[in-house]
């Protein structure tokens, strides 16, 4: 068992990264239908409205998952254990449309930096927990 400090870390991790997601997911599935514009895109078409949308249906069900595991401890070092995966694989994701597409800085910086944020943020907690046990 964790430190009671780590789990408490943990908990307000999953907490706000929940919270981003739940907001990532309501700005991708309700902006384009409001006509909006999402930060760092122009319109977007109706087809890649619907990706947008359904990608935000994801991040909302994985928000809502989160938020749950944060009042949860028997769950909270396996959502720990995907925010690392997800925090990496969305970093290099990022970096490399960066680099070989023509995705701008300014069209992956809000995902890179969440990524990037939660990913390290779960990894302090991982080896936070490591080093009590």
């Amino acid at each position: 068992m964790a430190c009671p400090g780590t789990e408490r870390y943990l908990a307000v991790v999953l907490l706000l990264n929940g919270a981003v997601n739940v907001l990532a997911a309501v700005m991708m599935i309700a902006f384009p239908a409001l006509g909006l514009h999402i930060p760092g895109y122009q319109q977007l078409h109706y087809q890649t409205a619907f990706a947008v949308g359904g990608w935000g249906i994801a991040a909302f069900s994985f928000g809502v998952a989160r938020l749950w595991a944060s009042r949860q401890p028997a769950y909270r070092w396996y959502m720990a254990t995907v925010g690392v995966l997800e925090g990496a694989l969305l970093s290099l994701y990022c970096l490399a449309r960066i680099a070989w597409s023509p995705t701008t800085l300014l069209e992956a910086a809000l995902p890179l930096s969440i990524a990037l944020l939660f990913g390290l943020a779960y990894a302090v907690a991982m080896l936070w927990r490591a080093r009590t046990a």
